[in-house]
């Protein structure tokens, strides 16, 4: 039990090593949340992409009716 104490102690460094732990954490959780917002937007625009392309018909390409 004295081990734990003396890690967590850290010889008197504890505030600023468990602040810049805190602050490490924070920022990659709020990198976590950013990106997958932006995934989940990039998702939902490619759905929307995707429905509006089914739903639009088709325009004719020159000769792909057989015609020259």
């Amino acid at each position: 039990m004295q081990m734990i104490s003396n890690i967590m102690a850290m010889n008197g460094y504890e505030l600023y090593i468990w602040a810049a732990y805190g602050t490490t954490t924070a920022i990659l959780l709020g990198l976590l949340i950013i990106f997958r917002r932006q995934l989940h937007n990039a998702y939902t625009q490619i759905s929307e992409v995707e429905k509006s392309s089914r739903q639009r018909p088709r325009e004719k390409v020159h000769g792909e009716d057989g015609s020259t």
